[in-house]
């Protein structure tokens, strides 16, 4: 069975309407989220005021970081904003605790940027001979 939260619609529904220029109605979509969990409303007299699109992508994906974590989307976002090197990997060998500690039971990294595109497969290659490898996946 497939389940859906509904903060996560409205968290989604919140970042397109801030991508597409609707400020406002996509701080009412995070407030109902917020409402919920009952923490400090945006731009509230007891809450965070934002400062602009930029401003509001940043705490919408903080959002998303909090009120889903642990629940198997994240990555996914993640990947889609180009962050998961920079949020979940640190500079060291290890993984980046949201509360910014880094846990270290094994030894590994984030091995560049191909994370961000799939690799061709072989077989669409050799049927389509102008397609070239995404970077990162030549061996």
């Amino acid at each position: 069975m497939r389940i859906i939260r509904y903060a996560d619609i409205l968290l989604l529904w919140a970042e397109a309407l801030n991508e597409k220029g609707s400020t406002e109605l996509a701080i009412s979509k995070v407030n109902e989220v917020r409402a919920r969990a009952g923490v400090g409303l945006l731009n509230s007299s007891d809450g965070t005021k934002v400062a602009g699109q930029d401003d509001l992508r940043t705490r919408i994906q903080n959002e998303r970081r909090k009120e889903l974590f642990a629940e198997g989307v994240i990555y996914f976002d993640e990947l889609r904003w180009k962050t998961l090197k920079s949020q979940v990997f640190s500079g060291t060998p290890g993984n980046k605790q949201p509360w910014g500690s880094i846990v270290d039971p094994y030894t590994y990294g984030v091995d560049g940027d191909k994370l961000l595109v799939w690799p061709i497969p072989q077989v669409e290659r050799e049927r389509n001979t102008s397609l070239t490898q995404n970077p990162g996946w030549d061996n």
